[in-house]
């Protein structure tokens, strides 16, 4: 990604801006973990840490350091997938 990290900022903004509130406020009393979530969505979309297509298994394994269990076909850690 060769964006300016001011436009990034803006449009990330933008982004939690539709966050519901006890999601925001879960984050900032450290009750859930913002990097990992990120880390689990990556994971879930195959890319890498520039937003780079490498496969769910490679994914998988980077951001969380598992192996992607392919029979039940999600990357999350038990009782991540619940949060949406």
């Amino acid at each position: 990604m060769d964006e300016p990290i001011q436009t990034l900022e803006r449009s990330a903004a933008g982004h939690v801006q539709t966050f519901p509130t006890a999601v925001l406020a879960a984050f900032a009393r450290g009750d859930l973990d913002l990097m990992l979530v990120v880390r689990c969505e990556l994971a879930a979309r195959g890319l890498g840490l520039h937003g780079e297509w490498i496969g769910f298994k490679e994914a998988t394994k980077l951001h969380l350091g598992i192996e992607l269990d392919c029979k039940s076909g999600t990357p999350f850690p038990p009782g991540l997938e619940t949060l949406g």
